[in-house]
């Protein structure tokens, strides 16, 4: 079995399933994608659909889909597991309801050689909840956001993800992810690579409340502002004119459905 050179992760949940088939699909959608393996955390007794294992598997082989079934007590430690059972040199994590751009994997991949984690230079946040329906593009190094991130396989082996010790989980400042990014640049001298790609996180009423994802979604559906490292560029229009029409509906649809 050949080693693949990256290996792309989700974890993910039965309740995501409407958003996880069309993340999968902006993954089984990337173009010129060197060698990858996917891998993604499920909870015991949660499945792939049988159309997420057959778009997988056409896309990227058989032997190149594991699934890792499992009870966690924290999400770092559900990335931990995940990250655990890959093979490649390079580790992407890819969010389970979020839209990318099929030169993702790509351009990131382009910018491995002389780096150790690689991030987008900017990302947009989309609101599919609320009157406002606001498009906003994150103002500060977007390459924290966990879900967009792809970093060396040997810089996780030396420290991996710790769960946040404090009042609460979403008091990190970045989140676990983003604030174990910031950390290894700091403290272990990664080089951090900002490459370009359009990204749109969908926020929605599972969204964390981190400074990450800028929005918080009250169980009401009141849409909270966050901390304002964000600015307004547009609304439903701008994050249409990314995704295409149709695949931004798709995502409303699955919002209703969720």
């Amino acid at each position: 079995m050949t080693t693949p050179d990256i290996s792309v992760v989700m974890i993910t949940q039965p309740s995501r399933v409407h958003f996880r088939k069309l993340a999968l699909r902006c993954l089984a959608n990337q173009h010129s994608v060197p060698n990858a393996e996917v891998v993604i955390a499920l909870d015991d007794g949660a499945h792939l659909t049988v159309a997420e294992a057959k778009e997988l598997t056409e896309r990227f082989g058989v032997d190149n889909v594991k699934v890792v079934y499992g009870t966690w007590k924290t999400v770092p430690d559900k990335h931990n597991a995940a990250i655990a059972a890959t093979r490649a040199p390079w580790v992407a994590l890819w969010d389970d309801d979020d839209w990318c751009a099929p030169d993702r994997l790509q351009v990131s991949y382009v910018a491995t050689n002389d780096s150790d984690i690689v991030g987008p230079s900017t990302i947009h946040y989309h609101e599919l909840i609320g009157d406002a329906r606001r498009t906003l593009e994150f103002t500060t190094k977007a390459y924290v956001v966990d879900g967009a991130s792809m970093f060396r396989r040997a810089l996780w082996e030396r420290t991996p993800f710790v769960p946040f010790r404090g009042p609460h989980p979403n008091a990190a400042r970045w989140g676990t992810v983003g604030d174990w990014i910031v950390a290894r640049a700091a403290q272990n001298h990664a080089r951090v690579a900002p490459v370009t790609f359009s990204y749109v996180a969908m926020v929605h009423a599972g969204n964390a409340s981190t400074p990450a994802r800028p929005f918080r979604v009250a169980a009401d559906g009141t849409v909270l502002d966050g901390p304002h490292d964000y600015r307004l560029v547009g609304g439903r229009d701008v994050a249409a004119g990314m995704t295409g029409e149709i695949m931004l509906r798709a995502y409303e649809h699955a919002f209703a459905a969720s």
